[in-house]
């Protein structure tokens, strides 16, 4: 939770990031301001909130890092990560001004749905780097499979045992023989992202939905309008473009092929006021008064 805000890291580290600028001294002044006098300034920064925001960011990263170092250095000690499989990941990260706004829960752009994936495996000598398109809704499946056991059914992703090079006897022909067969049924592998407008949140999201599909994307905003983006000419997103007929059905198709998914495994609404225990660990992770 620390690289989330509202953004206090330790000023050790602060002070490191701000070491970068010729001239750091607006940002000094900036913070306080920002903080005491002029909160606006978290939604519509100006040129020098911007580099301050970047740069708190920055430094929150820094500290969750090192202290991720000193986790794990002590769990090596122990002979803790001889036997276990580590994951570390988020739940989303976080826009900085790259459209407009700050903070995260109205759009789907990539700074926003692009997170941190990095599985620590028992007797991997060295690290490998998965360039292909992953979810995490593949987590939960590769932790079963690199345990020795099967997915449930209702599980929507797929082990990436193959994809980090950790092949069995026999994995790399099923994984031919599934991606054969499927497709000209699924446009696998995808990724699907959704915002919800929350109860207690009067906000409305700018994106609803989108569907990354190889280096395509294509975003649904509030009004139903589709966005369609070329990842590899226009990784930012800033120039929605008006993609070939044979691109646009194919992520349409998977689009309707993960709202799908996802309506099938919905669980029925139901309202119940939460006991002071959940309150206390919800509060625990920012949520809830």
């Amino acid at each position: 939770m620390e690289p989330h805000f509202p953004y206090v890291p330790p000023k050790d580290d602060f002070d490191r990031v701000l070491s970068r600028r010729v001239n750091p001294q607006p940002e000094r002044d900036a913070l306080g301001d920002m903080w005491m006098v002029h909160p606006q300034r978290w939604e519509h920064p100006d040129p020098v909130a911007i580099d301050l925001i970047h740069d708190l960011y920055d430094a929150e990263v820094m500290s969750i890092d090192a202290q991720l170092q000193v986790l794990f250095s002590e769990l090596g000690k122990r002979g803790f990560l001889r036997n276990t499989i580590a994951v570390i990941t988020a739940d989303h990260g976080e826009e900085l001004a790259e459209h407009g706004a700050v903070g995260h829960g109205r759009t789907l752009y990539n700074e926003v749905i692009r997170i941190p994936l990095l599985l620590l495996v028992p007797d991997q000598p060295q690290r490998v780097d998965v360039s292909e398109l992953v979810s995490e809704v593949d987590i939960a499946p590769t932790v079963l499979d690199l345990g020795g056991m099967r997915s449930p059914a209702p599980f929507e992703g797929r082990s990436l045992r193959v994809a980090m090079g950790r092949a069995r006897k026999w994995d790399l022909v099923i994984d031919f023989l599934s991606r054969l067969l499927r497709r000209d049924k699924d446009p696998a592998p995808t990724a699907y992202s959704e915002l919800l407008t929350l109860p207690w949140d009067g906000s409305v999201p700018q994106h609803v939905r989108s569907v990354v599909l190889g280096s395509h994307k294509l975003i649904v905003d509030a009004l139903g309008k589709y966005h369609t983006y070329d990842l590899v000419a226009d990784p930012q997103e800033t120039s929605p473009q008006d993609q070939e007929a044979s691109d646009r059905f194919a992520l349409e198709h998977a689009l309707q092929l993960c709202s799908r998914c996802v309506a099938r495994n919905v669980s029925p609404p139901r309202t119940a006021v939460p006991d002071e225990p959940t309150r206390e660990r919800m509060r625990a992770l920012g949520y809830g008064n």
